[in-house]
C-alpha cells in the first residue's frame, strides 16, 4: 500500500516538475518575443517618428503595462484577502458551533488526573465518617436509591402501564 503510494507520489512530482519546467521554457520564450517586437516597434517608430519619441512613446507603453500588472494584482490580493476573511470567519463560526455541543468540562478525561489528588482525601475522609457513623451512609444511600427510582417511574409515559384498560371503540354514525 504504501509502495502504492510513492509509486503514485514519484508520478505527480514527475508531471508536476515536467509542468514547471516547460511553463518556465514557455515563459522565457514569450518573453523575448515580446522584447523582439518591442524592438521591432522601437526601430519603425524611430524612422517614422524618431528616436526621442519612440523612446518616450515605448517607455509609455511599458509603465502602462506595468501599472495594469500592478492593478491586476492588487485586486487578487485583495479577492485573496476577502476569501480568507470568509474562511476564518466560517472556522470560527464552527468553532463556537463545535464549542456549544461539546461535552461539559467536567466531564473532560484529562482533567482526572489534575482532580484525583485534590478529590482523593476528600473521598477517603468522607469514606472515614461514613464508617463511623453508618446510620449517615446509609441514609445518603437510602434517599440516593429513592430518588433514582422516582426519576425513572417518571420518566415512564402515561399508558405504558400494564393495569391500563384499553379504550372502547365508539360505534360508528
Amino acid at each position: 500500500m504504501i509502495q502504492n503510494l510513492l509509486a503514485t507520489l514519484r508520478v505527480e512530482l514527475r508531471g508536476v516538475v515536467t509542468t514547471l519546467i516547460c511553463a518556465a521554457v514557455a515563459a522565457a520564450a514569450t518573453l523575448v518575443g515580446v522584447l523582439f517586437i518591442a524592438v521591432a516597434i522601437f526601430i519603425w517608430a524611430s524612422e517614422n517618428y524618431g528616436r526621442l519619441t519612440a523612446a518616450i512613446s515605448m517607455a509609455v507603453f511599458f509603465i502602462a503595462v506595468a501599472a495594469i500588472a500592478v492593478v491586476v494584482l492588487l485586486m487578487a490580493q485583495s479577492k485573496a484577502r476577502k476569501s480568507a476573511e470568509k474562511e476564518v470567519e466560517k472556522e470560527r463560526i464552527e468553532r463556537e458551533e463545535a464549542a456549544k455541543n461539546a461535552p461539559p468540562v467536567w466531564m473532560d478525561p484529562a482533567l482526572i488526573p489534575k482532580i484525583l489528588p485534590v478529590l482523593l482525601p476528600i473521598v477517603l475522609k468522607a469514606g472515614q465518617v461514613g464508617l463511623k457513623h453508618r446510620g449517615l451512609l446509609l441514609a445518603a444511600l437510602s434517599s440516593a436509591a429513592v430518588g433514582w427510582a422516582m426519576l425513572r417511574e417518571r420518566g415512564v409515559p402515561p399508558g405504558d402501564g400494564e393495569d391500563d384498560m384499553p379504550a372502547a371503540e365508539q360505534p360508528a354514525e
